[in-house]
């Protein structure tokens, strides 16, 4: 996961002594931004306040970090300023759509919504100097009452505000470095143009067991020291293969993504808003996301469940082929599937539905009912073989 959340019981230190001068000129403004909170007040003045009143277990406040997939954070090292800087502001807009979700949505004291302190400080370098663009986004403990916030709600809520930057970053990387961005068949992010071997040569090593190497205390990069060191890396990774770039963005989601991505059981509207995100292959904007979710599981707030199978909807997609990614396009959809799911509590077969071969008069006149029940909402069933539109999605290699 991009998204993770971690406790945090310092004094601030941490964020306010490092200046992140490896992204000077690319960011806008200093490190600090205050996301929530007094916008005229000073991000010290605000940070100091925010973590004025720690909780009993001496936690003062939530560290939300949010990073770039590796093949964008790249970008830093191997595009002019211009460039890396609209990629940094693409970061900057994901981190306030996973900002605007988790206080929406997973932020809550005593079981209603929150509004505590928010900070993001936004930095371009790990440990080892390799380019790492991340954001802390630092989350007061308290609620400007003073009454302690959810850390289970906020837990929970954490992988769908991940699914909700990362479409986001994917759905603006073509506008901001002229790049394609999409998830491959194993579910990892890949970059037009971004080779595999620059990748690995920019990335935190590993030991043997698997744990990464932090590479000891943290330090301070100059901008030279930063660029120096980026160009280095540049200059000695060994190549692989640059990612074929699949087929165009597709109207639609990509349905086994979206049926593997929700899993089994009941689920939650969080669960929907995560798997719809990662249904979309080359991203979308978090709005229409979010508005898709709502459509596909009305009135699962954060405390309903709702059975997986359900919300997958498998045999409304085989009539009507894959669910459009645009909201109102999704609702005539949804009121197509009403009309399937009609037609098959009347006890006929999908397969007679989805081929066009009836086995008995019945179902025949059953099939043209459906027919004529979509056609008034401006639908049609899905031409199994006989049509370029596909329930799954590209192929992505």
């Amino acid at each position: 996961m991009t998204v993770k959340l971690l406790g945090y019981r310092g004094d601030g230190s941490y964020f306010l002594n490092d200046p992140a001068l490896e992204l000077a000129g690319l960011r806008d403004g200093p490190p600090g931004r205050v996301l929530r909170g007094r916008p005229a007040a000073s991000v010290r003045t605000e940070l100091e306040r925010l973590l004025s009143s720690p909780l009993a277990s001496g936690r003062r406040a939530f560290d939300v970090i949010v990073a770039a997939p590796k093949p964008v954070s790249v970008l830093l090292a191997v595009e002019p300023p211009r460039v890396a800087a609209a990629v940094v502001a693409l970061h900057a807009r994901g981190v306030e759509v996973v900002v605007d979700y988790l206080c929406d949505e997973g932020i809550h004291v005593a079981g209603r919504p929150a509004a505590p302190l928010v900070i993001s400080f936004t930095h371009g370098v790990n440990r080892l100097w390799d380019p790492h663009l991340h954001s802390h986004v630092v989350v007061g403990a308290r609620d400007e009452d003073g009454v302690p916030l959810d850390a289970r709600s906020l837990r929970a809520h954490a992988a769908a505000a991940d699914g909700l930057y990362l479409a986001t970053m994917r759905d603006g990387l073509v506008a901001a470095a002229s790049r394609a961005a999409w998830v491959d068949h194993r579910g990892a992010h890949r970059v037009e143009g971004i080779d595999a071997g620059l990748v690995a040569a920019m990335s935190v090593p590993r030991s043997r067991d698997g744990r990464i190497e932090r590479g000891g205390a943290k330090r301070l990069p100059s901008t030279s020291d930063a660029r120096g060191h980026w160009d280095s890396t540049a200059a000695r990774a060994i190549p692989f293969a640059v990612p074929v770039v699949p087929r165009g963005p597709s109207s639609t989601i990509d349905e086994h993504r979206f049926a593997w991505s929700l899993g089994e059981g009941l689920v939650a509207g969080r669960d929907v808003v995560r798997a719809w995100a990662i249904a979309c292959t080359f991203g979308d904007s978090a709005a229409r996301i979010r508005a898709a979710a709502s459509l596909v599981a009305p009135g699962l707030d954060a405390e309903g469940r709702r059975a997986a199978v359900a919300v997958r909807a498998t045999r409304a997609v085989r009539v009507l082929g894959a669910r459009p990614r645009d909201p109102g396009e999704l609702s005539t959809w949804e009121d197509g599937r009403r009309s399937v799911d009609a037609y098959l509590q009347g006890g006929h077969a999908v397969g007679a539905a989805e081929r066009f071969r009836a086995t008995s008069p019945a179902t025949l006149l059953a099939v043209a009912r459906l027919d004529a029940s979509l056609a008034a909402k401006g639908l049609a069933r899905r031409e199994v073989g006989r049509t370029r539109r596909s329930i799954v999605g590209p192929v992505i290699g």
